[in-house]
């Protein structure tokens, strides 16, 4: 059952990084990993884990790193032997997952999945730990449909059925050493997965937007982006100005796997951080500028901000 085993402390520190990149290549999947440069240090060397194991219906692995970005380029992906998914469960501290354009932040109990046929990257801002599971296409093929599977997407552990799928994967991974049987450990995994495909199912990506329904996204978003700065701007008037349904409206966002509500904030979020950057408003307080975009609490903003762009807002106008 147990694949491989590796740790950068059986090697002297020095060869640390290198040892790791050879034993992430050759056992886990062909990747880079880079030491941050704010923490290259080769007295202090550099503290990575991984171990993995076969489930039968897939491949897990517990990874420990220091900080770092985790890379996976086309010159990587030429070399794939199989078209696998990849689950990326956090379990300890946080990390940024990107592939795609879109980019989502991990912290434990949240996952994510994305493609091993196309590039992605990991930014390891502090030591932490992750389970991942290497998931064939072909398995998945039996509980959900490959192609409408969401990547970049996060699954939070707030959400009831993210939590059930989280915690039978960690049961999957503490039994890998209770001496289960062949066909039990087979019943676990294949439970697991159909877990994951009821939950893809329910997240699925939706059929493209007709040319009607992008009509009316466009006129929905305009009036959002001339209004951003009320923060009474409701979801009911912006139906009325469109001269459709809330349901309706919710619905158009769904196909573009957001909400209406979470596009206003991500919008005035984008408005924010540009005033932040401007000299144009310099003479702004921050307080003032998340006012002005719509938000009526400080606290708030400051909560927002900081999820989206992972420093506070005087932080970012500073940098």
């Amino acid at each position: 059952m147990l694949l491989a085993k590796y740790n950068t402390r059986d090697v002297p520190k020095s060869q640390q990084l290198d040892y790791w990149n050879d034993a992430i290549c050759d056992t886990f999947t062909h990747l880079k990993c880079e030491q941050t440069r704010k923490n290259i240090n080769s007295q202090k060397g550099f503290s990575a884990s991984i171990e993995c194991c076969d489930m039968e219906s897939f491949q897990l692995s517990k990874v420990t790193s220091d900080a770092s970005l985790v890379s996976r380029t086309k010159p990587h992906i030429n070399q794939a032997s199989s078209e696998d998914m990849l689950l990326h469960f956090q379990t300890l501290g946080s990390t940024k997952n990107s592939q795609d354009d879109k980019h989502v932040i991990l912290k434990s109990g949240d996952f994510t999945l994305c493609r091993n046929l196309s590039p992605y990257a990991v930014e390891i801002e502090n030591y932490h730990e992750m389970i991942v599971a290497r998931i064939p296409i072909d398995r998945l093929r039996q509980y959900t449909n490959p192609q409408q599977i969401p990547t970049g997407l996060k699954f939070q552990r707030s959400d009831p059925f993210s939590k059930i799928v989280g915690d039978s994967l960690m049961q999957a991974w503490q039994a890998r050493d209770q001496g289960l049987s062949t066909l039990q450990i087979n019943s676990l995994s294949e439970t697991t997965l159909s877990l994951l495909g009821t939950l893809l199912n329910a997240n699925a990506i939706a059929e493209p937007l007709s040319m009607r329904q992008r009509g009316h996204l466009s006129i929905v978003k305009s009036f959002i982006l001339d209004n951003l700065h009320r923060s009474d701007l409701s979801i009911l008037e912006i139906a009325h100005n469109a001269n459709v349904t809330q349901r309706y409206i919710s619905r158009l966002f769904k196909l573009e796997s957001t909400s209406c509500s979470q596009f206003i904030l991500s919008q005035r979020l984008k408005v924010a951080a540009r005033h932040l950057l401007s000299t144009s408003y310099q003479h702004l307080k921050i307080i003032d500028i998340a006012f002005n975009t719509g938000f009526n609490s400080i606290e708030h903003f400051n909560r927002s901000f900081k999820r989206q762009y992972q420093m506070a807002p005087t932080r970012y106008r500073q940098k």
